[in-house]
C-alpha cells in the first residue's frame, strides 16, 4: 500500500502540471493589452465587485456554520465551494478554505466498497436545490478529490475512507468526460487522474474496478493520450491483478500482459 501511495503522489503532481494553462500571457502580452482596451476600468471593476460579493457571502456561510453547523445544508456549502474556486481560480482552492469541507456530510459519510463509483453522483442528486457540478467545472471536483486525497493522513481521518471519498468524486468527474477525452479541453484527464484512480483501486484491493479502469487506460495508451512508461505500470499490476484472482490459469493475451520488468510484491 506504502508504494501504491507514493505512486499516486507523483501522478497527483503530474496531473496537475498537465492543466496548467497551455497558452499563457506574459506579464508584458497582459500589460500591452489591457492598454490597448478601452473597457479595462470598467472590467476591472466589476471584476473587483463581484470578488468582493464572493468574499462576503463566503464569511456569511463560514459564521453560520461556525455557530450553527446543522442549520446549513449540504447544497448551500456546495455553493460555497463553487464560490470558493470562482473566487480563487487556482488548484488547491480548497487549502483556503478548509472548513467547507470538513463541514460537507460527504466528508463523513461511509462508503460501502462497491458503491464507490457512484456515491458522488448519488450524493449531488439527492440534494434537490443543487443541480450538480457539470463538466466545464471539471477542476471544482478535481480539487474536491484532492482535497480528500491529501487530507487522508490527518489525525482526526481514517486514510481507507478519505481514500474512497477522493475516488467516488473522481468517479464523477471521469464519468462527465467519457467519451470526450480526445477534445482539446478534456484531453489528459482521463491518461492522468484515472492512472491515480486505478491504483488507488488496487491499493484497496477493489480488484473489480481497477479492471474496469486498466480497459480505459489501454484504450488512451493505443490512442496515444497515454505514455509506455505509464502503460507498462499499469500493465505490471494488472498482471498481478489476474495472478492473484486465477493464478497459473491465465490466457496466452493475458500472460503477454504480464510485465516481468517489475516487482511483483506491490499488491
Amino acid at each position: 500500500m506504502r508504494e501504491i501511495l507514493a505512486l499516486i503522489r507523483v501522478l497527483l503532481k503530474k496531473v496537475v502540471a498537465c492543466f496548467q494553462p497551455r497558452n499563457a500571457m506574459t506579464l508584458r502580452d497582459v500589460m500591452q493589452s489591457t492598454q490597448n482596451d478601452p473597457n479595462w476600468d470598467r472590467r476591472r471593476q466589476d471584476e473587483e465587485r463581484e470578488q468582493q460579493r464572493l468574499r462576503q457571502e463566503l464569511e456569511a456561510l463560514k459564521e453560520r456554520i461556525q455557530y450553527s453547523p446543522a442549520s446549513v445544508p449540504d447544497f448551500e456549502i456546495l455553493e460555497g465551494v463553487r464560490k470558493q474556486f470562482n473566487l480563487t481560480l487556482s488548484s488547491d482552492f480548497l487549502e483556503e478554505a478548509p472548513w467547507l469541507m470538513e463541514a460537507l456530510s460527504f466528508t463523513r459519510m461511509a462508503i460501502s466498497p462497491d458503491r464507490i463509483h457512484e456515491a458522488w453522483g448519488k450524493f449531488q442528486d439527492e440534494m434537490e436545490r443543487f443541480s450538480g457540478f457539470v463538466l466545464d467545472e471539471f477542476q471544482i471536483l478535481e480539487g474536491i478529490a484532492e482535497w480528500y486525497f491529501h487530507h487522508k493522513d490527518d489525525a482526526t481521518r481514517i486514510e481507507s475512507e478519505m481514500i474512497a471519498r477522493a475516488l467516488a468524486v473522481y468517479e464523477q468527474l471521469l464519468l462527465l468526460v467519457r467519451g470526450r477525452e480526445a477534445e482539446s479541453d478534456f484531453e489528459g484527464l482521463l491518461s492522468g487522474i484515472g492512472l491515480t484512480v486505478y491504483f488507488s483501486y488496487c491499493g484497496l484491493g477493489n480488484f473489480e474496478r481497477a479492471k474496469f479502469y486498466f480497459h480505459l487506460l489501454e484504450s488512451e495508451f493505443k490512442n496515444g493520450r497515454l505514455s509506455e512508461e505509464d502503460y507498462l505500470k499499469v500493465l505490471n499490476f494488472y498482471g498481478q491483478i489476474l495472478v492473484r484472482e486465477r493464478g497459473s490459469s491465465l490466457t496466452s493475451t493475458e500472460e503477454d500482459r504480464r510485465d516481468p520488468c517489475f516487482s511483483s510484491s506491490l499488491i
